[in-house]
């Protein structure tokens, strides 16, 4: 085998081509990586929270307005019981952390009409 000289590669297989063969654990770790401090505590927060409960037994959100969109889930008798809620710094940062426990199974969905220019809130409950 041959190696492209530059890298050190060999030819044929790009860095690309091995991350599909990473373990599962490894896109967890990347994606915690590029969470701000701000987001990694809150990730921390949830975590300690839920404990060992399970992640699918609970459910993650983002919204403005943390009263109404309690107030909107208990009209859903969803139990709210349990809600915490943390400030984000972005809303880019509250959608990674929404997406980071939806892909760990809570319950939730990303989307929404949220904007950039307000303060978001990451609820769990």
């Amino acid at each position: 085998m041959t190696t492209d000289g530059l890298s050190g590669n060999r030819s044929g297989l790009s860095g690309t081509s091995l991350n599909k063969h990473k373990p599962d654990w490894w896109k967890v770790l990347i994606e915690t990586a590029a969470f701000t401090p701000t987001a990694k505590a809150i990730v921390d927060a949830i975590d300690l929270k839920i404990g060992s409960s399970g992640y699918s037994i609970w459910r993650v959100g983002l919204t403005h307005d943390l009263v109404k969109r309690k107030s909107e889930w208990a009209d859903q008798k969803e139990n709210c019981n349990y809600w915490s809620c943390w400030e984000a710094a972005s809303l880019s940062d509250a959608q990674a952390i929404e997406r980071h426990f939806i892909s760990k199974g809570m319950k939730g969905g990303t989307g929404g009409n949220l904007s950039s220019s307000k303060t978001t809130y990451v609820y769990v409950f």
